[in-house]
């Protein structure tokens, strides 16, 4: 399970479940600061955000926080129990 915080500012998210398009994610969605997404898999989640920094991660209840920095966009894949991994996923 993989918990989305977007916060201090908007941030653009598209997410590929089990290495699928998650339903509702074809072109992604922008979310504003507050906003809290939560999705399941049963071997990968992974995330492109449109702000790195302006996302945070928690993978099976452990928190990560932002994995890059505001403005710059970033594809991470959380397949545990490896480590996040960044990707060229677009």
């Amino acid at each position: 399970t993989v918990v989305v915080r977007i916060s201090g500012g908007s941030a653009w998210i598209k997410v590929w479940i089990d290495g699928v398009l998650a339903p509702g994610y074809l072109h992604g969605q922008t979310y504003r600061s507050g906003k809290t997404l939560t999705f399941t898999g049963s071997e990968s989640v992974e995330v492109l955000t449109g702000s790195s920094g302006n996302t945070s991660f928690t993978v099976n209840g452990v928190e990560l926080g932002s994995l890059g920095k505001v403005g710059i966009p970033e594809t991470w894949l959380f397949a545990p129990p490896d480590p996040p991994k960044q990707t060229a996923r677009r």
